[in-house]
């Protein structure tokens, strides 16, 4: 019975599925304004606002009317618009809350002339969001469901706001999050790197008051054997290594230590300066050795560069540079338009998405920023001028045996790769140079059953020998 309600599930018609939503007119310009930052040498405390001002007018343009939820533009997954817009909302906020507790900017004036308040916005969504008898309602959190994702950056939002007397949520407001947040502890959940999101939100439910230190040491305990060594994680106990480790792992081992300070905390420093020494090699100003999953999370790619200056201030200027580096080269070739992060890697390319994904998934590009903002105003990281890249000194070879990656360097040419010892999926290479896309007849059986139906491309992601900075993976000819 299990199986064929799996199975029923995997067919179900998505609820607006074939629902477009139209690119906002004011982006033809913001667009084109946009643009030159790239074209800038070096990024400056007011670009990173300019910046955060550009998604802000996505956040105003394509917000629900309930205010607790943000549908962009773009193809949908399999979570239905409702669990696509929360997306949309939870994945902006900490990034936005980050910037409002720490001083950086409490309102932005928009190109339409109202002004955007962050702590309005933040707190009006969170109240209305965790409300039962609010439109705007997100859904309590159910057995294997998206919204358990998106809870962790809820609960770190709602954390910072916390931080500080003036953004603080009134006590109803508190009253109903910690209901909808304390679902995740009553229904299943996959395994792997969604151990983090009940990680953090007990963490944050502790914080509020509740007992949670049991949960909290078993969980921490369940991910820390998921280490690999060199610092990086797989995804559960024999689990891949890929970007995740970015954007992810490091990016929630950074809260947890923020949130509850006093546990782990040489294991979780050690690791994440052990994970920047040689993760810094893998930067260039002309893009990234990309591998595995999820890559339309790209902009984030240095996240965990500027964690570990928070550990150790002496990295800022290295972290600065690849911070910017990122930023500037995905900006150039459209992996910003439109409000919102395009759905691929160069632009807008659907299939590179993984089926799970929508419109409101890109959003975790914004990790970086989150992290950016975390440092205050007077912090050396917007004090000190960037480093050079190691890519910008000269050519080199790391290897980084536990990992199981050698990356290579070429100076003259800028180019970067990444060769993996024992790649995984070994009965997948025969095709490990196929990067699939759909057909004609494929999106048409999609628009029918009203369901993503992209390839899962396995081997192109995870199984090559090499990956390249200058050639991304689901590019097969140069």
């Amino acid at each position: 019975m299990s199986r064929f309600k799996s199975l029923l599930k995997k067919l179900a018609p998505v609820s607006g599925f074939n629902y477009r939503v139209q690119t906002a007119p004011r982006f033809s310009s913001l667009d084109n304004e946009l643009k030159n930052l790239s074209a800038k040498s070096h990024f400056e405390h007011s670009d990173y606002i300019e910046l955060l001002q550009y998604f802000v007018e996505g956040i105003d343009a394509y917000k629900t009317p309930e205010g607790t939820g943000v549908l962009y533009p773009g193809e949908a997954g399999t979570r239905g618009t409702q669990v696509e817009s929360l997306e949309g909302f939870a994945r902006s906020a900490p990034t936005l809350a980050a910037t409002l507790i720490k001083g950086h900017k409490s309102t932005f004036t928009l190109s339409s002339g109202p002004v955007f308040c962050i702590r309005e916005y933040l707190t009006s969504a969170i109240a209305q969001g965790t409300d039962v008898s609010s439109k705007g309602f997100w859904g309590d959190i159910t057995d294997l469901d998206q919204r358990a994702v998106e809870a962790g950056d809820i609960a770190v939002t709602a954390w910072l706001l916390n931080q500080n007397e003036a953004t603080r949520l009134s006590d109803s407001t508190k009253k109903n999050l910690i209901v909808w947040l304390d679902k995740i502890n009553h229904v299943q959940l996959y395994g792997g790197n969604w151990i983090l999101f009940r990680l953090i939100v007990n963490c944050v439910l502790l914080a509020l008051g509740l007992d949670k230190h049991e949960s909290i040491h078993q969980d921490f305990a369940t991910f820390k054997g998921f280490y690999k060594g060199d610092g990086w994680f797989g995804d559960g106990e024999d689990g891949l290594l890929d970007y995740y480790n970015a954007w992810q792992m490091h990016y929630y081992l950074f809260w947890f230590t923020e949130i509850y300070p006093d546990f782990e905390r040489a294991f979780i420093s050690e690791t994440i300066e052990t994970f920047a020494q040689g993760y810094q090699y893998f930067f260039s100003l002309n893009g990234l050795p990309m591998f595995g999953r999820s890559a339309i999370y790209r902009c984030a790619a240095a996240t965990p560069l500027l964690i570990n200056a928070h550990f150790n201030p002496a990295f800022a200027p290295i972290s600065k540079r690849a911070h910017e580096a990122v930023w500037s080269h995905f900006i150039l070739h459209d992996a910003v338009k439109g409000g919102t992060c395009t759905q691929g890697y160069y632009g807008s390319f659907p299939d590179l998405m993984e089926n799970y994904s929508g419109r409101g998934s890109v959003l975790w590009s914004l990790r970086s920023l989150c992290i950016a903002f975390y440092f205050p105003t007077d912090h050396i990281f917007w004090q000190c001028d960037p480093a050079e890249l190691p890519i910008e000194n000269g050519s080199y070879e790391v290897n980084l045996a536990e990992a199981g990656f050698i990356i290579r360097g070429d100076h003259a040419t800028g180019q970067i790769s990444v060769t993996q010892t024992s790649p995984p999926f070994k009965y997948l290479h025969n095709e490990a140079h196929v990067f699939r896309t759909r057909s004609i007849a494929l999106k048409l059986a999609e628009f029918v059953l009203r369901r993503p139906l992209r390839h899962e491309n396995l081997a192109a992601k995870y199984s090559r020998k090499q990956y390249f900075s200058d050639r991304p993976f689901y590019i097969t000819k140069k």
